[in-house]
C-alpha cells in the first residue's frame, strides 16, 4: 500500500504502528479467540472474582465534562488522497486510520510514550476502597488519575508501560482493544462488550449506559487495560474520594497488596478460560488433574487469550507444570498482627502499648476501644488496632481490664501480657502494695522472663504488704513456639531450574500448608530470574499463626532459551534459526547449533528433531533444546500449475458490466494467518499453509505473525487466466468468502474474494493480496523467504512494497520480484502479475479506483480458499 515519504506520513505512520504491535491478529474483535467475543468468564482468585458473567452490562454515569476528540483526521494538514499503508490492513484483517489529530480544545497528555504518561495518584490509599486485584495487582499510587485522551493506552512494544490502571470520573469512549478491560473489578471481554462511546472503533452506546450497573468506588471507576486500548480512549480524570466505604463485596481487612497480582496469593488453578488472568505471567490453569502456568521465559507474551484456553499445555515452550499446591511466592497475603496487650491494669498506673506488626514489620496502628494509655480509667476494653497492611486492616489485640487503685494493703499483679513467642523477652508484670511499687516479689509459674519456652504459664506472686506475706495472681500466659525459616536449596540455580522452598519450622514442628511468601519467586518450580534476598514467610495458622520469619537469600540466573524451529523446507535448503535469548537479550553470536548439519543446505529428505543451540549465559555455557523439528522434503523442479500468470485456456468467469460503486485499492502481502482461517468467522473458513506454502496448517494453528507457523497459502497469489485475473483481498464489508468483481481504469477485470475481514483507511475498501505490495506491521514474508533460501531478501518498502520502493517502475518491480521470490514460484508470478497486469501507466499502478459489485464467487477461487 502507498506511503508517502513526507514528514506528515512518518507521523501518521507512529501512531498507526502503535495502534497495531499489541493487536492480536487483528480483527477488532480479536481472532485467537473462538468463541462469541461477548462471552464473559468467571475468574476465580484467592482475594476476588476476576470475571463476573452475571450481568451483560454495568452503570456509569458521567458526571464531569466529556473530551470529544476525532479519530481520523489529518496531522497539522490534509493527508494526501493517494496514501495508504498495509499497515492499516493486514491478513489478520485489521485497519487503523491514517491520520490521528489532537484536539486543539484539549490539553490532555499523550501517552504514546512512556516519559509522557499520567501523573500518579499521591495518596498512598489511606481510606480507599481499591483493590490492587480490580488492576492485575498495580499498586493505588501507580493509578493514572488525568484526563486520558488518546490513541494507544497500554501498547507494550511502543514504550508504554503496560499493563495500566487508570481512574476517572467519568468515562467518555473506550475504542479497539485487545485483551478486555475492567471496571471496579467487573470483566468485560474485548471487543463490542468493552466499546462504547462512538466513534470508527466505538460502540454508539454512551458509555454511562453502556456500563450502567457498576457502581461508583472511590468517587469514580478504576479502569484496568492488561494490554492495549486505542481508537479512542477518553476519561475524565480526577482524584479519588476516600472516605473509607468499602468497596462492594469487598472489607477493609481483605484488600490485598500494593506489590501484589490478583489470582496468585494461594497459587490456586482456574479451568481453561476465554480471555486473560489478572496477571498472565503469574496465573495458574488447571488441564486435567494437571496444573500449569505460561512457561515464565515468555515473558509478556503471556499476556495472550490463547494461552489462557489450555489447549496444548504440552507445548513446553508455551507451558510450565506447576504442582497444583504450590502456593505463589510473587504476593503475599498480609497478615496483620497485635501482641502484647496486657490482661490486667490499675487506673491511674500507664498501660504498655501493644506491638503491631504487618508480616513481621512493625506498623504505626491507630487504637480503638483502647484506655488512655498513660493514665488508663476503670473498666473493660476490647482492644482493636488498624493499620496498613497491603490496604487499611484491623485486627483485635484482646481485652485488657483496668481496676480501681488497690488499698493500702493490698497486693497487686497487674500488666501480664497474654500471649509471647519463645525466645522473646517478655515484660515482667506490675506489683504493687497498695500503690507502692514492690520490686522484690517471689514468682511462681513464671516463665523465664529475658527468654521464655514455649509453654502455658499461671503466673501469681508472693510478696511482704502490709505487715504480712500475700499473694496475687498474675493471670495467664501463652508463650507460642518461635517461627524459623531456612534457605532455599539451593541458593543459586539458573532462572526456570526447580528450588525446593525453604524448610518453615513451628517450634519443632514442619509446616508445609497455609504459608504465605513475600519477597520470593512466583513459583519455586520455576523460579524467574533475580535476586531474592529479603524472602519472608508468614503462618497463617496454628500455634505461630500470624508470625512471620526472615529466611535465605536466592540468587537465579539468566536461562539461555531456544524459540521454535519447526518449519518444513525442500531439498537444497538452509533451515531458518529460531531466536536464542539469554533472559531477555537476544543472543546473536557465539551459538553452536546441534546437529551442525542444520547450519548448510540439507540435500536428503528426512525429518530432524532434538536441535539444540549452546552458547554463553550467565556466566557459562548453557544449551538449550529448541521446540520443534524440520522436516526436509524433495524440492519442487518446476512451478505449480496454480502459479500466476497463466494465460492459457479460458476462465469459469465471464466478466459482467462494471458496478455502479467505487473505491480505492491498495494492496500486501505480510504472509500471516488469514483472518478468515480463525474458527468461529461469518462465512467461509478459509485455507492457511505452513511455512513451505504447500501443506495446509491446522485449523487453529498460531498465525506466523504471532511466532506460529501458520501462514498465508502462496497459491493464493494473483494469477490469470484468459482475459480474467483472480485473488484474495482484505474486506472490510460483507463476510468472508464474498467475491467482488473489479474493473480498474486500464480495463483489466479481476474477482476477488474476502479472505480477511476489518476496516480500511481512506476509502479504501479492498487491500489486494499480492507478494511484493508490502509486509507490513507484522512481517510473516521475510521469514518465509529466507527459508526458501533467500538470506537477505529485499522487501521493498515495508508499507507500499516494490512499487513504492521502485517509484511506481514496473520494470524495476519485476526486478524485485524475481530475486526476491526466485525459489518461490508462485509468490514470484503474483508479485510479476501486478507489474504485468497494473503496470501501463502511474494512475492504474499506484493504489487505483476501481468499480466493483459483488458477485458469485467462480470456481477458481472456491477451489483455493
Amino acid at each position: 500500500m502507498k506511503r508517502e515519504p513526507e514528514v506528515l506520513f512518518l507521523v501518521v505512520f507512529a501512531i498507526c504502528v502503535a495502534f497495531f504491535a499489541c493487536s492480536e491478529q487483528k480483527t477488532p474483535e480479536g481472532e485467537e479467540n473462538a468463541s462469541s467475543s461477548s462471552e464473559v468468564i468467571s475468574y476465580l482468585s484467592s482475594s476476588s472474582i476476576f470475571f463476573d458473567s452475571s450481568s451483560d452490562s454495568v452503570e456509569i454515569s458521567s458526571d464531569s465534562q466529556n473530551i470529544e476528540v476525532s479519530s481520523s483526521s489529518s496531522v497539522g494538514e490534509t493527508a494526501s488522497d493517494e496514501s495508504s499503508s498495509s499497515q492499516d490492513q493486514n491478513s489478520a484483517g485489521s485497519s487503523s486510520s491514517s491520520s490521528v489529530s489532537s484536539p486543539s480544545s484539549s490539553s490532555s497528555p499523550e501517552i504514546s510514550s512512556s516519559s509522557s504518561h499520567a501523573p500518579l495518584v499521591t495518596d498512598p490509599g489511606a481510606n480507599c476502597a481499591y483493590q490492587p486485584s480490580w488492576c492485575g495487582g498495580i499498586a493505588f499510587e501507580n493509578v493514572k488519575k488525568t484526563s486520558m485522551d488518546a490513541a494507544d493506552v497500554g501498547a507494550t512494544d511502543k514504550g508504554q508501560e503496560s499493563p495500566n490502571c487508570i481512574y476517572a470520573t467519568a468515562i467518555v469512549q473506550i475504542g479497539n482493544e485487545s485483551a478486555g478491560i475492567s471496571i471496579n473489578g467487573k470483566q468485560f471481554a474485548n471487543g463490542s462488550a468493552s466499546r462504547c462511546g462512538g466513534g470508527e472503533w466505538g460502540d454508539a452506546t454512551a458509555c454511562a449506559t453502556k456500563f450502567a450497573s457498576v457502581a461508583k468506588v472511590d468517587g469514580g471507576y478504576y479502569i484496568y487495560i492488561p494490554d492495549w486500548a486505542g481508537q479512542k480512549f477518553q476519561t475524565t480524570g480526577g482524584q479519588p474520594s476516600c472516605p473509607g466505604t468499602p468497596a462492594p463485596g469487598a472489607s477493609s481487612s481483605s484488600r490485598a497488596s500494593s506489590s501484589s497480582a490478583a489470582g496468585t496469593s494461594t497459587g490456586a488453578c482456574v479451568e481453561p478460560m476465554n480471555g486473560l488472568p489478572p496477571n498472565g505471567t503469574k496465573s495458574c490453569i488447571k488441564v486435567g488433574n494437571e496444573c500449569y502456568t505460561c512457561n515464565p521465559d515468555r515473558g509478556n507474551e503471556c499476556s495472550q487469550g490463547w494461552i489462557w484456553q489450555g489447549g496444548n499445555v504440552s507445548d513446553q515452550y508455551w507451558y510450565k507444570k506447576v504442582s497444583c499446591t504450590e502456593n505463589s511466592g510473587g504476593d503475599p497475603t498480609y497478615n496483620l498482627t497485635c501482641t502484647g496487650l496486657a490482661q490486667t491494669g490499675v487506673a491511674g498506673t500507664a498501660i504498655t502499648q501493644p506491638t503491631v506488626k504487618c508480616n513481621g514489620d512493625n506498623a504505626t496502628a491507630t487504637f480503638a476501644s483502647a484506655p488512655t494509655w498513660n493514665n488508663p480509667a476503670t473498666g473493660t476494653y476490647n482492644v482493636s488496632a488498624t493499620a496498613n497492611c497491603g490496604g487499611n486492616k484491623t485486627v483485635s489485640c484482646g481485652t485488657l481490664t483496668i481496676s480501681a487503685a488497690p488499698s493500702t494493703d493490698q497486693l497487686t499483679c497487674t500488666g501480664l501480657a497474654q500471649t509471647g513467642i519463645a525466645g522473646t523477652a517478655i515484660t515482667q508484670p506490675t506489683v504493687k502494695c497498695g500503690s507502692t511499687t514492690i520490686t522484690n516479689g517471689t514468682w511462681t509459674g513464671a516463665p523465664t522472663w529475658n527468654n521464655p519456652t514455649a509453654n502455658t504459664y499461671t503466673v501469681s506472686v508472693a510478696a511482704t504488704c502490709g505487715g504480712s506475706s500475700k499473694t496475687a495472681s498474675c493471670g495467664t500466659l501463652k508463650v507460642n513456639p518461635k517461627l524459623t525459616c531456612g534457605n532455599p536449596s539451593p541458593q543459586t540455580v539458573t532462572a526456570g531450574s526447580s528450588v525446593t522452598a525453604p524448610t518453615v519450622t513451628c517450634g519443632n514442628t514442619n509446616i508445609t500448608n497455609g504459608l504465605s511468601w513475600s519477597g520470593a519467586p512466583t513459583y519455586w518450580s520455576s523460579p524467574e530470574s533475580g535476586t531474592f534476598n529479603n524472602i519472608k514467610v508468614t503462618v497463617n495458622s496454628g500455634d505461630c499463626n500470624g508470625q512471620t520469619a526472615t529466611c535465605g537469600t536466592l540468587t537465579v540466573g539468566n536461562k539461555l532459551t531456544c524459540g521454535n524451529i519447526a518449519q518444513s523446507i525442500t531439498t537444497g535448503q538452509t533451515p531458518t534459526k529460531p531466536s536464542v535469548t539469554c533472559g531477555s537479550t537476544a543472543v546473536t553470536s557465539g551459538i553452536t547449533w546441534s546437529p551442525t548439519s542444520i547450519n548448510s543446505a540439507i540435500n536428503t529428505a528426512q525429518t530432524i528433531n532434538n536441535i539444540t543451540a549452546t552458547a554463553s549465559c550467565g556466566g557459562s555455557n548453557q544449551t538449550a533444546t529448541c521446540t520443534g523439528s524440520i522436516t526436509v522434503t524433495a524440492g519442487q523442479t518446476t512451478p505449480s500449475s496454480s502459479s500466476g500468470n497463466n494465460n492459457g485456456g479460458n476462465p469459469s468467469y465471464t466478466p459482467t458490466t462494471p458496478g455502479n460503486e467505487t473505491a480505492k485499492t491498495t494492496q500486501y502481502w505480510d504472509a500471516c494467518k488469514p483472518s478468515c482461517a480463525w474458527s468461529g468467522k461469518s462465512g467461509l473458513r478459509a485455507s492457511s499453509c505452513n511455512i513451505s506454502g504447500g501443506g495446509k496448517a491446522k485449523n487453529d494453528e498460531r498465525s506466523a505473525c504471532d511466532g506460529g507457523n501458520s501462514f498465508t497459502c502462496m497459491d493464493q497469489a494473483p494469477w490469470k487466466v484468459g482475459n480474467v485475473s483472480f485473488g484474495y483481498a482484505a474486506i472490510p464489508m460483507g463476510q468472508c468468502g464474498d467475491c467482488y468483481q473489479l474493473d480498474f481504469p486500464n480495463g483489466h477485470v479481476m474477482v476477488v474474494m474476502n479472505s480477511n475481514t476489518g476496516n480500511l483507511n481512506e476509502g479504501a475498501k479492498f487491500d489486494i493480496m499480492i507478494p511484493g505490495g508490502g509486509a507490513g506491521d507484522f512481517d510473516a514474508l521475510t521469514r518465509q523467504v529466507q527459508n526458501s533460501g533467500v538470506s537477505n531478501p529485499d522487501m521493498g518498502s515495508r508499507y507500499g512494497g516494490f512499487r513504492l520502493a521502485c517509484n511506481n517502475s514496473a520494470s524495476c518491480v519485476k526486478q524485485k520480484c524475481d530475486a526476491t521470490f526466485k525459489n518461490l514460484p508462485d509468490l514470484r508470478a503474483g508479485c510479476n502479475w501486478y507489474a504485468d497486469n497494473l503496470g501501463t501507466n502511474s494512475q492504474s499502478f499506484d493504489n487505483p479506483t476501481v468499480k466493483y459489485k459483488k458477485v458469485t464467487c467462480p470456481s477458481e477461487l472456491t477451489s483455493k480458499y
